[in-house]
């Protein structure tokens, strides 16, 4: 007889439990210690800021006036000085730092001309101060009070010499040899002081400077009259 075989397990059922069964345990949840941190949001930076224009370069026209204004107040000649700032920021007035810059100097040729006393005492003191003035390098106060000399009293050929050294140390030549010639004219002495005054070096290489302080020819000796012949009757 064959031999029986022995009967199956039911296998288990895959559908859900009945009702009124108990859940499955569920793993448990992280604790807040253990929870992953969340990151704040961070928003995107700015753009960055388009470039800088290059600034322009000041006109040539801004920067030979500005030249020429810082060379009048190197000779103390501050009234020329302003009257060139004066007139960059007329003339210019959108050239930015050359403006700026003109403004500063202006300011500073007002705060010198307001120290400048009013021209004042006799010829003689005048010109005392202006050959003060002119050992301490400030040509534009010896003209000032040279010239205010000289107009008041145009026989003064220190008045016209000083004014000669002011306008050689400055380069114009052409008025430095006028105020020899008016000085030469005035007092003959002159040409020999000019002859050797290192003041006028510059004016060495010039043949008209030679020939006003070249020492003028003798006289030549006057010949004895001749008496007439009489005529025989």
């Amino acid at each position: 007889a064959k031999a029986k075989r022995p009967a199956s397990k039911p296998k288990a059922s895959s559908k859900s439990a009945p009702k009124g069964s108990k859940k499955p345990a569920q793993a448990p949840k992280p604790s807040p210690a253990t929870a992953k941190p969340s990151i704040p949001y961070k928003p995107a930076p700015p753009p960055p800021p388009p470039p800088l224009a290059t600034p322009k370069p000041p006109s040539p026209e801004a920067v030979s006036a500005f030249e020429l204004g810082m060379a009048e107040l190197q000779r103390h000649n501050y009234a020329a000085a302003r009257t060139t700032f004066l007139s960059i920021l007329d003339r210019f007035p959108t050239e930015g730092f050359l403006a700026d810059r003109a403004r500063v100097y202006l300011q500073l040729a007002d705060r010198e001309l307001q120290k400048r006393p009013a021209t004042g005492g006799t010829v003689e003191e005048r010109l005392t101060a202006a050959t003060a003035a002119l050992n301490n390098n400030d040509e534009a106060e010896a003209a000032r009070l040279a010239e205010s000399a000289f107009r008041d009293d145009p026989s003064q050929d220190l008045a016209a010499y000083l004014l000669a050294i002011v306008a050689a140390r400055q380069g114009r030549t052409d008025e430095a040899l006028a105020h020899i010639k008016t000085a030469i004219r005035i007092n003959p002495e002159s040409r020999l002081q000019a002859r050797q005054d290192e003041e006028f070096d510059v004016l060495l290489d010039l043949d008209e400077f030679h020939t006003l302080t070249e020492a003028p020819p003798a006289p030549a000796a006057s010949a004895p009259l001749k008496k007439p012949l009489k005529r025989g009757r």
